[in-house]
């Protein structure tokens, strides 16, 4: 199973919604993953997911969500395997984590469908 298929459905199981969710991931993954799954990419992309591609060592996974109950999450992996899920909602872990975010996409490139 596609890795970000795995962590779109984690944040299902714990009650995230997400709209429209953007991943930026290391170039090692995002080509691995266009090798190997450029199908599921590609559903991915058109179902409103954004991912970028970074050049940066990317040392584990962060997300934020905005919304009426705003959280930030690390997930932890085991190869290409989720294992977990941290959650938090304070102001400070949410702050952070958007500065980790930013700072990895302001020198990646989106990602495009292949078609």
């Amino acid at each position: 199973m596609c890795l970000l298929r795995q962590l779109a459905r984690l944040l299902q199981v714990v009650g995230v919604l997400v709209d429209a969710p953007e991943f930026v991931l290391s170039e090692a993954l995002a080509d691995s993953l266009r090798r190997r799954r450029d199908d599921a990419v590609t559903s991915l992309l058109d179902s409103g997911t954004v991912l970028w591609r970074t050049a940066s060592h990317v040392p584990f996974g962060v997300f934020v969500v905005r919304g009426e109950e705003s959280r930030m999450g690390i997930e932890f992996r085991d190869g290409n395997l989720v294992t977990g899920l941290l959650l938090n909602e304070t102001v400070e872990s949410i702050d952070w984590a958007e500065e980790r975010i930013s700072r990895y996409r302001s020198d990646a490139e989106r990602v495009r469908a292949s078609r």
